[in-house]
């Protein structure tokens, strides 16, 4: 709400495996508006290709990623809203040369600034989401093709979540207070959001890392 985003909006998150992505994704649907997901990884053509089908006009994406949204940008006429995702603990230049360069049409926030605009405001009126209406379209990684949108609803997702939480989990989540889950794996792919739901609403805590953190042997 804070950046104008709107029920029934469409909204991509275009970033690696963090908390802001996984935390963002909440946000989204508590506004009503739906998740885009498209892998971090995915070429050029995947990307375009996803945006404009679902003709996104905001985009939450990671500061490693502007470099290439920005090379992007006039293949995606739609978008509108560029929210940026900074670095931490790295310098500023670092981030304001990565989105720099932008043509004047397109708005441009960090994910702060965001965050600090809607702590200012009050009593927002949040219209509630039905257990019908559309909570992601997930995009596959297109190895044989362009890729392919799965769409999964709030009640899917729920019930997901839920399930995996009863079955597949139980253990973990009886010793909720004595685990730490490490994420690592693609939020942009149902299992993951499916397990980080289900870990975040039994209280687990939860650690972010990647391949190239993970271990001692890491590179």
């Amino acid at each position: 709400a804070a950046n104008g985003a709107a029920f029934g909006d469409k909204i991509l998150i275009l970033s690696e495996t963090r908390v802001e992505w996984f935390l963002c994704a909440q946000a989204v649907a508590k506004l009503g508006a739906s998740v885009v997901t498209l892998f971090s990884n995915l070429g050029d053509e995947g990307i375009v290709y996803g945006i404009n089908q679902t003709e996104v006009k905001l985009m939450i994406v990671s500061c490693d990623l502007m470099p290439k949204i920005r090379s992007l940008i006039t293949q995606i006429p739609t978008v509108e809203t560029i929210v940026y995702i900074e670095h931490k603990n790295l310098h500023k230049d670092i981030t304001t040369s990565q989105v720099n360069g932008f043509p004047d049409n397109i708005r441009l926030q960090s994910l702060q600034e965001v965050e600090r605009t809607g702590t200012q405001m009050s009593d927002i009126q949040f219209q509630t989401p039905k257990p019908e209406d559309v909570f992601v379209i997930m995009y596959t990684s297109g190895t044989t093709g362009p890729p392919k949108a799965a769409i999964a609803t709030h009640r899917q997702m729920v019930d997901g979540s839920a399930n995996t939480a009863l079955l597949a989990l139980k253990d973990v989540i009886s010793e909720s207070r004595s685990h730490t889950y490490i994420a690592f794996l693609p939020l942009a792919h149902v299992f993951e959001l499916t397990v980080e739901f289900a870990l975040f609403y039994a209280g687990v805590r939860m650690g972010y890392a990647s391949p190239f953190t993970l271990t001692d042997s890491s590179p």
